[in-house]
């Protein structure tokens, strides 16, 4: 979709500070993980190190999609432009491997992990996500080229888990969607992963 005209369209009149970039922000591989270790490339600078592997799909290994809601400021700059380049990327990085050996999802069994917008363009337009995040990302998800597109991306992927990970303004209404379109396990966290931390938990849905 042409998400610079949706905007213009949207709000009228831009604001003069608007900070924001109109490209797709790509879905990214971001390593493998088991019971018993994990290779993972979530953090900023590994990405950078590993930008060849980001786009690739492993088609002998189980996968896992963690789902955010869509990209923010810290996912767009010079070096690259992908999901949770900031605080939620490391984030991850500290507590994803825990969080699924103790739910028990893991076992000596590669999973690729991925990380996927549910809306794969930055709809805070770089303010603060109370200004207007919420507003931009509501309409867009009522289209169904930015579904349709969702659904093309996943199944690309081919999880066998889903982990909708997305702030709690989104959740339910896109665990109602992955549910419906999606025959994987479904798994919901309890908080977006820019606040997780030792007692964070996940349940399946």
């Amino acid at each position: 979709m042409r998400f610079k005209k949706y905007v213009r369209n949207c709000l009228r009149v831009l604001p003069k500070n608007v900070n924001t970039c109109y490209l797709h922000c790509r879905d990214n591989y971001v390593g493998t993980i088991s019971k018993s270790r994990e290779n993972l490339f979530i953090l900023k600078e590994l990405r950078y190190e590993n930008k060849k592997y980001l786009y690739g799909v492993n088609s002998n290994k189980k996968r896992i999609i963690i789902l955010l809601e869509s990209p923010h400021i810290n996912e767009f700059n010079r070096n690259l432009i992908a999901p949770a380049l900031g605080t939620t990327g490391e984030k991850l990085h500290l507590y994803l491997h825990k969080l699924l050996y103790n739910n028990g999802l893991l076992n000596e069994t590669e999973y690729c992990i991925f990380l996927v917008n549910a809306i794969a363009y930055q709809t805070s337009l770089g303010f603060a996500t109370t200004i207007y995040r919420d507003k931009i990302f509501r309409d867009l998800w009522e289209k169904n080229s930015i579904k349709n597109s969702l659904i093309r991306r996943i199944n690309r992927i081919n999880p066998s888990i889903i982990i909708n990970a997305s702030t709690a303004k989104f959740k339910k209404m896109m665990t109602k969607f992955l549910k419906e379109k999606f025959q994987c396990d479904i798994w919901e966290a309890d908080k977006h992963p820019f606040v997780w931390n030792n007692k964070t938990s996940i349940e399946k849905r």
